[in-house]
């Protein structure tokens, strides 16, 4: 074999290298941007049910007092009177 030969075979080797790099380069381009839309999808639906959550505590809240006054003024109208 011809040293050109040797150079030949160094040089495409080579080039299947880079490109074996550059497709796993990509790759993980793609992984890391299709992870990263997952995250952000996971943090808007996180979001949703923080919202969710908090809207469903206010109204819990809002009974509570209501429940709490109906208590109050039931038991201050109920003072003098004997049940």
């Amino acid at each position: 074999m011809t040293q050109l030969d040797e150079q030949r075979k160094k040089i495409d080797a080579e080039k299947l290298r880079a490109v074996g790099l550059r497709n796993r380069a990509v790759a993980l381009e793609e992984d890391r941007k299709r992870r990263q839309a997952d995250l952000r999808e996971s943090v808007a639906d996180r979001r949703a049910e923080l919202e969710r959550v908090n809207r469903e505590l206010d109204q819990l809240l809002k009974v509570k007092l209501g429940q709490e006054a109906l208590i109050n003024k039931m038991s201050t109208a109920s003072d003098g009177e004997v049940l």
